[in-house]
């Protein structure tokens, strides 16, 4: 059976204010490979590249950050032909730290407004990325959240800005485990490991590869009320089965620093009374992917077969271990570093398009 990459499906949508950014600009970056009738290895271009932050709630608190390596686009038909893309204004204005922050303004109705989006091929999504330690050559795997091709608009302040977090992926469920903590004990959620097919290359040398990403399932609520995603996953892998079938995933990205917080050593000799100072200290940006809801795709859930899976995680293996090579014989070039996305909690049967934990609808199909 082979894949049928109509039914790939990797998307993401959000809308919410400026949290925060940090984008610098080259002028004079370097192509680092040959693009066909579109530019040679060695062109100079114009780069952006860093990240912003999405804040896509404000009570709770929650934002995602959107990883940018782009760069300056023009539109190149209609009426704006030849003008730089929405998405360049925005990178402009950020790269030259012009444009308000949430952080600043402490106020949503005085920040200004974000979208990022998009349709196959250029739409935001879920990246496969690894790389090699430099010293030690260990792998590193990462899930990024890349802007890519996709649509970035900034819009003026609102009162009521539109909040959206959602994402909606079509994978294989290899593995269904209960979520432990530090010391190993049950958290009572569910950690779903999906497997999302990809392609990778161009014409003739095109793969089809997949990478795993690990959903959380916990406590969510809808219009309807709250429910506990665990309990539908361990549901459904006891009734009908849940592993081992092809599934619409529809979720969120759940975002926070983890910036532990010291108490001021004593031993200071400065007068004073009472309570001392605590100290931020500089924290590590954590993420995890919360499921909400699952839809089984196609009659019986075979879309994705398990031989097709296990093909595509071969060639995935196998483009690792091409890239090792590599690395070991430029061992001296510096190497890119970024850390793997912990895996977030899934939670309850939701809407089929519904990401955010309310408003989600849920379905007559199997799955919830």
């Amino acid at each position: 059976m082979a894949f049928n990459k109509k039914q790939f499906k990797n998307n993401i949508n959000l809308s919410g204010v400026v949290l925060n950014y940090s984008i610098k600009k080259d002028e004079n970056a370097k192509r680092m490979f040959d693009g066909g009738d579109r530019f040679k290895k060695g062109d100079t271009y114009t780069s952006y590249n860093g990240y912003v932050d999405v804040l896509t709630s404000v009570e709770p608190m929650n934002y995602v950050r959107v990883n940018v390596q782009t760069e300056y686009k023009t539109y190149k038909s209609g009426s704006n032909t030849g003008k730089p893309t929405s998405a360049t204004l925005a990178l402009e204005e950020m790269a030259n730290k012009t444009l308000p922050t949430y952080r600043k303004t402490g106020k949503v109705n005085e920040t200004p407004t974000v979208s990022v989006f998009g349709n196959e091929p250029y739409n935001f999504k879920f990246t496969d990325n690894f790389y090699f330690k430099k010293d030690t050559m260990e792998l590193v795997e990462t899930i990024n959240t890349d802007l890519g091709f996709a649509n970035l608009v900034i819009g003026d302040p609102v009162d009521e800005p539109r909040f959206a977090n959602e994402f909606t992926i079509h994978a294989y469920a290899s593995k269904l485990d209960e979520e432990l903590d530090r010391d190993g004990l049950p958290t009572g959620r569910m950690v779903v490991t999906a497997s999302v097919p990809y392609t990778y290359g161009r014409d003739e040398n095109e793969k089809v590869l997949a990478f795993d990403i690990p959903l959380i399932g916990g406590l969510c609520e809808d219009e309807e009320g709250e429910y506990d995603m665990a309990e539908y996953l361990v549901a459904e892998e006891e009734d009908q089965g849940f592993t081992e079938f092809s599934w619409e995933l529809v979720g969120s990205i759940h975002s926070w620093t983890d910036a532990p917080v010291q108490q001021v050593e004593e031993g200071t000799s400065r007068r004073g009374r009472g309570r001392k100072a605590k100290e931020v200290v500089n924290g590590k940006h954590m993420v995890e992917f919360l499921l909400e809801g699952f839809y089984i795709l196609g009659e019986d859930g075979d879309v994705f077969s398990q031989d097709d899976m296990l093909e595509a995680s071969k060639a995935r293996q196998v483009l690792v271990e091409t890239k090792r090579k590599k690395a070991e014989e430029s061992s001296n070039e510096p190497q890119a570093s970024t850390q793997r996305s912990m895996s977030g909690r899934a939670s309850g049967r939701g809407g089929a398009s519904g990401a955010s934990t309310s408003g989600t609808t849920r379905g007559s199909r199997r799955g919830w």
